[in-house]
């Protein structure tokens, strides 16, 4: 482990013990010593032109820890970034990179050691395992940096933390409340700043999210999951974002029982310093499209919360010199207000300090919301005795924690005290730095802070976690100051990335956890402590099963479960009352009742008939008297009264027998009065036995968010929901449009010409319904394809990396100046079978230049009857039209595709215009000087497809 440590403190004086020799750089009007002044020495420099620096602003920001090279590259990958590049550019490069390389020498650290295995110049990697568990209950996690933590809200003994790990994004759950944790996984293609949250029980089963950043160039993409068994095992991450230009999320669910938006779940996050919006309506399951917020602003570091109204506060910094903004959305994100100015800020992004004089102190913000609707706001500053604006000599700046408040909605903000003495300026001879807090509003609106704190260091260089809490809505803080949390001084990190962006701190109950970077020994470590919290009180909790019941006039014995648990050992006998009901409600009653939880009670009632169609609200009370303490809770569900059966409805939106009806459909139908809910079932036959769609609806409208097939006939039908009795509508039925190489209906699809690489039998050259299709298997084949090449290497080749991990063309992503394409045999196009349609699978990893234009680029070509090669058109390209022109290289000027990746993906091509001759089809790949992507383009599976009426 020595070896490590001494080899991140070389990477830090780099810059100024770097033998940097004018000669070998590739461009004599370039000063390369010169370079050394805007990051650290590395010798991939030396191929940096004067037209590869000019993509760097004048005045541009200056990071400690990312060479000039690799600022080139992610400016020329992503001409958007602004003032400020992404804070995750240093993992970005060590996942590209492993770490500098300097006269010579590859020193890797971090993610570089994980993705760049091999060697260290001959030494062998260091070995990351150790660390030690304290009995106090810290408990290291992983070796890793930045993390996070929550209970679970309804069950404190549940927990999940996330680590910025070596290997990415590793996630971790706990069963006995933060004692003892397991590993459930480590993200694939994560690479860090994991974010944790939690539904209410009324989603069955209770999910805990999680969302990473992932495919990290010179951004990343934002995705989500959800675990449904606390953690232990997760969904599909799902992609929010995916164009890898996005940075810094964080994930909130709303969890007020009295919000319009309950178990929404929101996600914050910046694009080139953009403040992005993005939500999820059902779970997790699907998400909005994201959305820009204050486009004129620039900002990172966001937090979102939540009132028991559903109010949304996006809270961020500016990095535009706008202070610490507040915005707020009444309607569950659809709309925000304008922007209130919390505070001025007196650092700008982030500053360095001797404790973080490289990765530097990152200015975000950490948002909660009390009991009260009062807002509660922290975040790290720089001091008034700081030099201010992010000044680069990290003697000259202070550190120090910052809370504010608003009582009103966020419209207006009070700076509390500081959860810290006031101590510790510059002048003193003894400064003291506190950073990167994490807040939570817990039990009795405490208000609980966690942060580093460096009074224990020599030299402001290390760092303690220490944690205060205020009793009485940040009026004051503990009398006796802030509490040391951890147990030993953490030494100084000299690595790039330090102790990362921030912490996690959760609050449930009796528990309180705290999750920190720890480097008290070696590697550096994410380290949880747990402690019980002092500043509960013992109580109760209640639930209702269910939340929701259909009731009709005159019901009896209707019955609800009321579940009564205890929190810190809560002793009192807990009483069960009605606190407010209909007036429909009637011989109310609770068995048992009257005594010490944790009991589960029936509640039993009857209804008569003088109510009115409609939801109400039931409230039951949970009175506690633990010696002669009273506690009073309560817990709401909801009756939907009906008096009269359902009557059926009439569809009238898809008409029946419509036809082009698009492959998102709308559908409507008439409103029943006494109906509570509407259930719609969409499916692919008249009998309904394949129901692809079935929703229950508390409106007489539904709208698809998923293509349906295309070409396809659909059967819908409406049942009416109330308590009193279910009505089905007649069934209507509608065919989805037509695209491009569909066949009508009644006829099928049939295939002309197959190529799977894999087997001789794979290609079929007439149609021939006794010869098997897509066979797939045995060693592959060329089947008449040839690699022809114009410029440098013949770069395809067959490789196992296909369709199911089938064999396949593939071509690497050359950063050299590449031209060459696969090219089928020829195929004799049949007439009076079209629509014709090449179809081919193809994934791609092709360096783009923006969202609309390539570096390196793919290209779909044909030849007809031995003629000369032309590129086939957007006009004929069915989905996925070529990115646009190509920038350089070969093919400079024309059109390409430069997915940066695109995933597997089935490319429609119309050839119909091309039936009755003979046709070859060409793939060509068109590299430039420089930067690749080792995956390059895969080609599968190529057919042409046309239609004939069925056997």
């Amino acid at each position: 482990m020595k070896f490590i440590i001494t080899a991140v403190m070389i990477v830090t004086a780099f810059s100024t013990h770097a033998e940097i020799r004018q000669e070998l750089g590739i461009d004599p009007s370039v000063d390369y010593a010169s370079l050394a002044e805007m990051g650290p020495w590395d010798d991939r420099n030396y191929q940096l032109t004067k037209e590869d620096l000019d993509v760097l602003p004048d005045n541009d920001q200056y990071l400690r820890n990312v060479p000039v090279f690799f600022k080139v590259w992610a400016r020329r990958d992503n001409p958007n970034i602004g003032k400020y590049y992404p804070r995750e550019l240093y993992q970005s490069f060590l996942i590209h990179h492993g770490g500098l390389i300097v006269d010579g020498h590859w020193y890797k650290e971090g993610l570089g050691l994980y993705h760049h295995p091999d060697g260290l110049d001959g030494k062998p990697d260091p070995n990351f395992r150790g660390g030690q568990v304290n009995p106090d209950l810290e408990t290291v996690l992983t070796a890793g940096a930045e993390s996070t933590i929550e209970f679970n809200p309804d069950n404190n003994m549940q927990a999940v933390a996330g680590v910025n790990a070596n290997g990415g994004q590793s996630m971790y759950y706990s069963t006995d409340g933060g004692q003892t944790w397991s590993f459930s996984q480590v993200n694939p293609s994560s690479c860090c700043d994991p974010t944790v949250d939690w539904s209410t029980t009324d989603v069955v089963p209770q999910r805990v999210y999680q969302a990473d950043l992932a495919s990290c160039t010179s951004g990343c993409d934002i995705r989500a999951s959800y675990s449904t068994d606390g953690g232990a095992t997760w969904a599909t991450m799902i992609e929010i974002d995916g164009d890898n230009q996005n940075d810094k999320e964080f994930i909130h669910v709303d969890r007020s029982p009295t919000s319009p938006h309950k178990d929404n779940v929101y996600i914050t996050y910046h694009k080139n310093n953009v403040m992005q919006f993005a939500r999820s309506t059902d779970f997790g399951e699907t998400w909005s499209t994201p959305v820009g917020l204050n486009t004129n602003d620039r900002g990172i570091g966001s937090d979102i919360t939540t009132d028991s109204a559903g109010n949304i506060y996006y809270i961020y910094p500016s990095v535009s010199g706008a202070g610490l903004i507040s915005m707020k959305s009444t309607d569950g994100g659809l709309n925000w207000q304008s922007p209130v100015q919390i505070t001025p800020l007196r650092g700008d992004f982030d500053f360095p300090i001797p404790a973080m004089e490289t990765r530097e102190v990152f200015i975000y913000a950490a948002a909660d919301v009390d009991s009260s609707n009062n807002i509660i706001v922290a975040i790290t500053d720089e001091t008034a005795d700081s030099a201010g604006g992010g000044q680069t000599n990290p003697n000259n700046n202070r550190g120090e924690i910052r809370v504010f408040k608003s009582t009103d909605g966020g419209a207006n903000w009070t700076e509390l005290d500081k959860p810290h003495a006031d101590d510790g300026q510059l002048n003193s001879g003894n400064p003291i730095d506190r950073f990167h807090p994490w807040m939570m509003i817990g039990e009795n609106d405490a208000i609980h802070v966690g942060f580093y704190d460096t009074r224990n260091s020599t030299n402001r260089t290390g760092v303690d976690f220490y944690y205060n809490v205020s009793l009485d809505g940040g009026a004051t803080w503990l009398p006796q100051g802030e509490q040391r949390f951890s147990t030993q001084t953490s030494t100084n990190i000299s690595g790039g990335f330090e102790w990362g962006d921030y912490n996690g701190l959760s609050v449930v109950g009796d528990k309180i956890a705290m999750i920190w970077t720890d480097h008290r020994g070696s590697p550096t470590n994410a380290m949880v402590g747990t402690d019980v919290n002092q500043f509960g009180q013992p109580s109760f909790n209640m639930t209702a099963t269910p939340s929701s019941i259909d009731v009709c006039a005159n019901d009896t014995n209707v019955e609800v479960e009321i579940g009564l648990t205890p929190t810190q050992n809560y002793q009192g006998v807990i009483t069960l009352s009605e606190d407010d009901t209909p007036n429909y409600v009637i011989n109310g009653s609770f068995s048992p009742n009257g005594q010490m939880a944790p009991f589960n009670a029936t509640y039993g009632f009857d209804v008569n008939n003088n109510g009115l169609s409609g939801t109400e609200t039931v409230t039951i009370q949970g009175s506690g008297n633990d010696l002669g303490d009273i506690t009073l809770k309560t817990v709401d569900f909801t009756i939907n009264y009906a008096d009269t059966a359902a009557a059926p409805s009439a569809l009238t939106d898809p008409l029946d027998a419509a036809t082009n009806v698009p492959l998102q459909p709308s559908f409507s139908w008439s409103a029943d009065p006494n109906s509570t809910d509407y259930l719609i079932e969409v499916a692919t036959d008249s009998g309904f036995n394949n129901v692809i769609i079935s929703e229950q609806l508390d409106t007489n409208s539904y709208d698809v968010t998923t293509d349906l097939d295309s070409s396809t006939e659909y059967f819908w039908r409406i049942t009416t929901l109330n308590g009193c009795g279910n009505a089905v509508s007649s069934t209507s039925s509608f065919t989805t449009l037509a695209l491009p190489g569909d066949c009508s209906v009644g006829q099928q699809q049939i295939t002309f010409f197959e190529y799977t690489f894999s087997s001789p039998d794979d290609i079929i050259f007439e149609h021939d319904l006794d010869t098997p299709v897509g066979v797939v298997g045995g060693l592959p084949e060329t089947q008449g394809w040839t690699v022809s090449t114009d410029a440098g290497d013949a770069n395809w080749a067959l490789e196992q990396v296909g369709f199911n991990g089938s064999y396949a063309w593939q071509a690497n992503d050359l950063p050299t100046t590449n031209d060459t394409s696969v090219v089928s045999p020829v195929m004799s196009l049949p007439s009076g079978s079209g629509p014709l349609t090449l179809r081919f699978w193809n994934e791609q990893s092709l360096e783009s230049r923006n969202a609309t234009s390539c570096w390196d680029a793919g290209q779909l070509l044909k030849s007809v009857n031995g003629g000369g090669f032309t590129q086939v058109t957007d006009a004929d390209i069915i989905n996925d039209d070529y990115t646009g022109n190509i920038n350089a290289g070969p093919a400079s000027g024309e059109p390409g595709w430069c997915g940066d990746p695109l995933s597997a993906t089935v490319f429609n091509v119309d050839v119909n215009a091309d039936a009755g001759n003979d046709v070859q089809f060409a793939f060509r790949i068109s590299s430039d000087t420089s930067v690749g992507r080792p995956d390059g383009w895969v080609i599968d599976n190529v057919r042409v497809t046309g239609c004939q009426a069925p056997d």
